[in-house]
């Protein structure tokens, strides 16, 4: 699918030296977190992203040639055991909106955008795995694209109140028989 880049930032990435950054925006149902692969605070969109520099890793987001759901998956190493006990609620992050970002920064100045960061991946937070050493832990979470919810069972009935989901005005059904009569043949 194309994407609309911002004029600065196409002819960026045509250019021989550049910064690729990664703004994470993951929506924790208590708290959004919002980091990025520089370091110290950045403020976008009315956003604060804060620095994890290189104690974030990401894995590989392929293309792929058939309609078929992919992931991504998110690591953040050095957690304080304190605070790894956000995975172990999962009401709190799985079924939320996680979105990756790729920008592009100046050389000179690394925390100023080239033009406009772009969604580079975009879905569901779906696993969250944590790895504890003796004094810090591993956080990795699994964001599983749009396309994993065809995968999902969607479950109706031919009853009036399945329909009445589906479209509220519809009293087509309200006036058919239940079906618990027997059907004599």
């Amino acid at each position: 699918m194309p994407r609309d880049l911002h004029n600065d930032l196409d002819a960026a990435l045509a250019a021989d030296r550049k910064a690729v950054r990664f703004l994470a925006d993951l929506d924790y149902a208590d708290t959004p977190t919002r980091a990025w692969t520089g370091l110290g605070n950045i403020t976008w969109d009315g956003k604060t992203f804060v620095g994890v520099g290189n104690m974030a890793g990401m894995s590989e987001a392929s293309e792929r040639v058939r309609p078929q759901a992919g992931e991504l998956q998110l690591t953040l190493n050095g957690v304080p055991l304190e605070q790894r006990l956000l995975a172990a609620a999962p009401q709190l992050y799985r079924g939320r909106r996680g979105t990756i970002y790729m920008a592009l920064m100046t050389l000179d100045n690394p925390s100023t955008f080239i033009g406009e960061p772009f969604p580079w991946y975009a879905g569901l937070m779906d696993v969250m795995v944590t790895r504890e050493t003796a004094d810090t832990a591993t956080i990795a979470v699994t964001i599983v694209d749009d396309l994993i919810d065809l995968k999902r069972p969607r479950v109706l009935y031919f009853t009036s109140e399945d329909q009445k989901r589906i479209d509220p005005n519809d009293t087509f059904l309200d006036h058919m028989p239940d079906g618990s009569t027997p059907l004599t043949w």
